[in-house]
């Protein structure tokens, strides 16, 4: 992301809070209104030419950061038809991509559009992509624009960084210092899930039997045993003769 306060001094005294929230002035705004470089196609003066890596961007003048360089342009298209289109282009083998997501809606130059499409990827760039809102445009729709991050010289190849959140995954050859040697995020490979061992079926334990407990009771001593010989011979009279003595008794005191 460009530094807002890089941007021309014009610009952000005629709309300081439109630009900020990257928001393109109405047409009617103003005579001296300065922020509308998108619907007025303000761009740096561009070529396609080889490079390191194949054919680039590259500039055809010096260029001051926060500096508009060129508009992203080319079929808008939603979410649908773009990814019947990247099916399309993988099935033709195509490895470059060109579509970048603007809101709900995309835009995909790769088989028409103008030269911003011929920027390559760096991990270490010189413009970045930045959305902007255009009123009276097609609604989910943001323009990209590629702006300026530092001064580019004339000659200058013209860069910038794709993301990580991308459907593709390949070899970076930027060249860079930091250069992270892929472009796009890698796709996690699914884990397969740990084989989990058959459990053997428990075996049910028969409920324990309860057993009462046996009392051992404690052995006499020989003068223990002679008493309870003698007390229970005192008490051996049946209660027949128990009755008999008691009647006995009463008997012998009405005498």
């Amino acid at each position: 992301m460009a530094d807002v306060s890089k941007i021309s001094k014009v610009v952000l005294k005629t709309a300081p809070k439109n630009v900020a929230a990257k928001i393109e002035c109405r047409a009617n705004c103003s005579e001296v209104c300065q922020n509308q470089r998108i619907r007025q196609n303000v761009c740096a003066r561009i070529e396609v030419k080889q490079s390191g890596t194949g054919y680039g961007l590259h500039a055809k003048e010096d260029i001051s950061a926060g500096d508009q360089v060129c508009i992203y342009a080319g079929p808008i298209i939603p979410k649908e038809e773009h990814e019947k289109r990247v099916l399309k282009y993988q099935k033709k083998n195509m490895n470059d991509f060109y579509a970048y997501q603007t809101g709900k809606l995309f835009v995909d130059p790769t088989e028409s559009g103008n030269l911003a499409r011929f920027a390559n990827h760096s991990c270490s760039p010189n413009m970045v992509a930045e959305r902007w809102q255009i009123d009276g445009k097609i609604e989910g729709h943001r323009a990209i624009v590629f702006i300026a991050n530092s001064p580019i010289r004339e000659g200058d190849e013209l860069t910038v960084h794709y993301g990580e959140k991308l459907n593709i995954y390949q070899e970076c050859r930027c060249g860079e210092e930091n250069c992270s040697g892929w472009i796009g995020q890698k796709k996690e490979e699914p884990v397969a899930p740990k084989k989990q061992r058959a459990r053997k079926p428990l075996k049910r334990r028969a409920p324990p039997v309860m057993v009462d407990p046996v009392v051992k009771e404690p052995r006499l001593t020989a003068e223990q045993e002679e008493n309870i010989e003698n007390y229970s011979r005192e008490w051996s009279l049946s209660r027949t003769q128990k009755k008999f003595a008691k009647s006995s008794c009463h008997n012998l005191h009405q005498i």
